[in-house]
């Protein structure tokens, strides 16, 4: 495994409050598109998801939206059309994404056209994931799941990072950029994520662009909210649609927890 500085790891466990804050618009209650796309260079993880509602925080029951035409074309301009395999989710096998190249998204739907573009970056690797039991007090005695990477110095740097207990993926949202650990090995633990013995953990790394950083980074904040009237998340999609457009890079590695 390899080291990595004692600053980066500090950072990075103070990730959740350190981090910038991002000026939020309020909600409105009109009923609106949400879109929840990506771009990946894995197959699977290439999709559009169209749906309709109230506003962003009446939960995940949001009425899927069929009959749209759905686009995405790359920074080539190669056209890839998206076709509705169940309701209100779009795909094309032809479609995986490449390294260092824009990605455009185009939706028509019900005379609506809403619009959002996104890059998708270099790919870090994922070093190595370890998990290791926690000694009781605050976090139990269950293991926590460690992720090391050695982050790209000619480039600036952002990530997501998610964690699966066995085949249930974990709610929890993890960002961070690369401000104090540019161009060195680092690790984080995701706390929030516990395993038992004979777990498989698996982890993903995404690095992602600015923009969906953004998203993911005002949606944490935005859900741990306490105001009466929380803003929505960032978007980089067109005419107040909710939701956005991610490009993601990924790197997934499994562990069995013993």
């Amino acid at each position: 495994m390899k080291r990595f500085s004692l600053i980066a790891l500090l950072g990075m466990l103070m990730l959740n409050s350190c981090e910038k804050v991002i000026q939020l618009d309020l909600n409105d209650a009109e009923e609106q598109y949400v879109v929840d796309a990506m771009v990946s260079n894995i197959d699977r993880f290439n999709y559009v998801k169209l749906s309709k509602s109230a506003t962003f925080y009446e939960g995940s029951d949001f009425a899927p939206v069929e009959g749209a035409v759905v686009t995405v074309t790359d920074g080539n301009g190669v056209e890839f059309p998206l076709l509705e395999t169940s309701s209100g989710f779009y795909e094309n096998p032809l479609l995986v994404g490449q390294a260092y190249m824009q990605y455009t998204l185009k939706i028509e739907v019900d005379g609506n056209l809403i619009e959002g573009s996104t890059y998708l970056p270099g790919n870090s690797q994922i070093d190595s994931v370890v998990t290791l039991q926690n000694q009781g007090g605050f976090f139990g005695t269950d293991f926590t799941s460690f992720v090391y990477w050695s982050d790209n110095a000619n480039e600036k740097n952002y990530y997501r990072l998610r964690a699966y207990r066995n085949d249930s993926i974990q709610t929890n949202i993890y960002v961070t950029e690369d401000n104090l650990f540019n161009g060195i090995a680092t690790g984080t633990p995701l706390f929030s994520t516990s395993y038992k013995e004979g777990d498989s953990a698996v982890v993903e790394l995404m690095e992602i662009d600015e923009v969906t950083y953004k998203y993911w980074l005002s949606l944490d904040q935005v859900s741990n909210s306490q105001n009466a009237a929380p803003g929505n998340p960032i978007s980089n999609l067109s005419n107040g649609t909710l939701g956005y457009f991610g490009g993601y890079n990924m790197d997934i590695d499994t562990v069995v927890v013993e």
